[in-house]
Formats: structure tokens, C-alpha cells, sequence
């Protein structure tokens, strides 16, 4: 729709990889040029991300880290323990790739 009216974004960040790519097919498909006329970056890190072209520049999410401290809070309520981490903070990463 905002292709249709003329008014394309410079960037697009999309809160899944599988939104991304679907904002670049749509991209690509009116033959407007990524990244050189509007950039893109997808959430996540999905195989998808690495496949396509052009690649999806993404933020990355630590799973692994995300899943053992939702576990360690799990195993605390399990034993009646206090859960002291009201919010945890974990750091997440950049990847640029050929999208931005």
C-alpha cells in the first residue's frame, strides 16, 4: 500500500525475519532496489536470513541464553525460592549483512 501511494520508508525493520523477508519480496517485486533505496533488517536470525538475496541484516538473539534463565527462574519457583531478577537483560547482536 505505501508502495502504491509513493511513499517508500528509507528502512524497514520488521520484528521477525519471515516479516522481513516478505517486506523484501514486495520490495523487489515493484523493482525498488535493496538496500541502495531502502534498507532492511529482520529479528531473529533464521536460517532464511543468511539464504536469501540480498541477505537480511538481522539483531540476533542469545536463545540459549534466553531458555537456561528462564529455566533457573522455573526450578526457583519450583523450590519456593524468592525470583530476586525482576527483568533480565541480555545482550543481543548486530549482523549486518547485505539488506542495509
Amino acid at each position: 500500500m505505501l508502495i502504491e501511494k509513493g511513499n517508500i520508508p528509507e528502512a524497514i525493520f520488521a520484528s521477525s525475519d519471515e516479516l522481513a523477508v516478505g517486506a523484501l519480496n514486495a520490495l523487489l517485486d515493484n523493482r525498488i532496489n535493496v538496500p541502495k533505496d531502502v534498507s532492511i533488517a529482520g529479528y531473529d536470525d533464521t536460517r532464511i536470513a543468511s539464504m536469501i538475496r540480498p541477505s537480511l541484516t538481522v539483531i540476533k538473539q542469545p536463545i540459549y541464553d534466553m531458555g537456561a534463565v528462564a529455566a533457573r527462574i522455573i526450578v526457583k519457583l519450583i523450590d519456593n525460592q524468592d525470583v530476586e531478577e525482576k527483568y533480565i537483560i541480555l545482550p543481543h547482536t548486530l549482523i549486518e549483512r547485505q539488506s542495509s
